[in-house]
């Protein structure tokens, strides 16, 4: 038989077993907002999730406690997977330098009375003497993240972290910043910002700033006054303007005062600037922020100039000239779309942009297709992109007769016809008199007319002749010659001589 305490283990371990294999799926991730200051709040945070990213449920107890000397420890019990712990460490009480926080995290759903810790994490933050933070550039909304920066004016800002804000917030009876630009200061200002023009392109340049948050001791409200016995009469003494002989007074003047906001050269490791040549006095009521950043003014690309034609006939090769002015290297890449399109400013390059140490390049595209297109130019350099649109419409042209297709070809057809005329003309009339000539051999007869005719009468005759010579003979002189306008007379020429013999 199986004994009572033999059971009881079995079972034990059993749920043990079972608890253990449970737990070992549960996780914590620890977070916080540090670095901080010392004197501000830092927030530490743990989340729970199993082993498949599942966000588990039930009741927790969350017990902290960091590794410092005054070991600062609590027990949170919450049904959230998620705990939150505030906690501040006061300059006067804890040192700078690097801490542990660890968080043990403890089920109390499960089904034993007496829980164990299910999982816990650790995190190492750190405490600093200095405020946290960055200098941030911005350039209209622009932020200037890298080391190129665009010539005009930049607001230099400085932007705590978040802990460090609120501190200064609450406690800080004043806040100013100074600035310097490459070692000269330029700004002893209230506040965190500060406006400089940076005109000159292709320069570098150092920027620091010092914040100086000043925690004077709140005055103490001076007693009540005690009332005085109704039955005592009292007076007011009346102020003297004599100073004692035992007072020393000085008048401060502005001199004075600006003169508090000069730097000495001290022999101290903070605050510092330009590698420790310039220095400010410290003192036990201030804190104290630098910032650094060092930049290049480059020129912005601006003036872009797209020319060429972008309507196209149909087998046109597409030319565009661009040019533009900024600070190389250039960048520039083509994205070719159907259809017109605006850019978005979100465009980016396929493949690797294109570099240029001038902005001047030329596009030739050839497009098979008789429609619309936009093409995509991306200009870039240190500090500027640029997108620009550039719409191409392809058309297919008409094409129409020209005047001179029509005239040149009738004008030389009308040409031809006439010298055809002409020619036949000719070889009638030759044809004729060749056969004159060889009929009559009477060469003494033909002499003797020509003897009394003058030249003019001999070449009117040779025209009258011919078969148009002829015609219009007859067209001039039907009236006279045929007198009842019958044209089928063989008339007799005006000017022909009958025979001698």
């Amino acid at each position: 038989m199986i004994s009572q305490s033999f059971f009881i283990y079995t079972v034990l371990q059993i749920f043990i077993l079972v608890d253990v294999v449970y737990s070992s799926s549960l996780k914590v991730e620890l977070s916080s907002n540090g670095p901080i200051i010392l004197g501000a709040n830092i927030m530490f945070n743990a989340h729970l999730q199993n082993a498949d990213g599942s966000i588990p449920t039930g009741k927790y107890r969350y017990v902290w406690q960091d590794n410092s000397l005054w070991e600062n420890k609590k027990e949170i019990i919450l049904d959230s997977p998620s705990c939150f712990y505030n906690l501040s460490y006061s300059p006067k009480k804890y040192p700078p330098g690097p801490y542990v926080m660890q968080v043990e995290v403890y089920d109390l759903s499960g089904i034993f009375p007496w829980p164990w810790p299910e999982t816990s994490g650790r995190l190492l933050f750190e405490l600093t003497t200095l405020l946290n933070g960055k200098m941030q550039l911005l350039q209209g909304t622009q932020i200037q993240s890298g080391i190129y920066v665009a010539s005009g004016e930049i607001k230099q800002e400085i932007v705590l972290s978040q802990p460090d804000f609120d501190y200064l917030n609450e406690t800080a009876t004043s806040i100013r910043t100074l600035w310097f630009l490459d070692c000269n200061l330029i700004g002893n200002v209230t506040g965190y910002n500060i406006t400089t023009n940076f005109s000159r392109p292709e320069e570098s340049h150092s920027i620091e700033a010092i914040v100086v948050a000043r925690f004077d001791p709140k005055p103490t409200p001076p007693p009540p006054p005690t009332p005085a016995p109704s039955n005592i009469t009292t007076t007011t003494p009346k102020p003297t303007t004599q100073t004692p002989s035992n007072v020393t007074t000085k008048t401060i003047t502005k001199r004075d005062v600006t003169s508090q906001n000069k730097f000495y050269p001290l022999n101290i490791s903070r605050p510092f600037t330009c590698n420790n040549k310039s220095l400010i006095i410290p003192s036990p009521n201030e804190t104290y922020g630098y910032f650094e950043r060092n930049i290049t003014v480059k020129a912005p690309i601006e003036n872009v100039t797209i020319s060429g034609n972008n309507w196209l006939q149909h087998g046109e090769l597409l030319r565009l000239n661009v040019s533009c002015k900024g600070s190389s290297p250039i960048r520039y890449c083509l994205i070719y779309e159907n259809g017109i399109k605006n850019a978005t400013g979100n465009e980016t390059c396929e493949f690797a942009p294109s570099i240029l140490d001038t902005c001047k390049f030329n596009i030739y595209r050839y497009f098979r297709d008789e429609d619309q297109h936009t093409i995509f130019i991306i200009l870039q350099n240190d500090v500027t992109k640029i997108v620009k649109p550039v719409a191409v419409t392809i058309y297919k042209a008409i094409h129409h007769p020209q005047l001179s297709v029509i005239v040149v070809p009738v004008s030389f057809s009308l040409v031809a016809v006439v010298l055809i005329v002409f020619g036949v003309a000719y070889y009638v009339q030759s044809r004729n008199r060749f056969i004159v000539e060889v009929a009559d051999f009477d060469f003494g007869q033909q002499y003797a007319e020509m003897e009394y005719k003058t030249f003019g009468q001999r070449l009117g005759e040779a025209f009258s002749e011919t078969y148009i010579g002829n015609l219009l003979y007859q067209y001039f002189n039907k009236d006279k010659y045929m007198p009842n306008g019958n044209a089928g007379g063989a008339g007799t020429s005006g000017f022909k001589y009958g025979s001698m013999t």
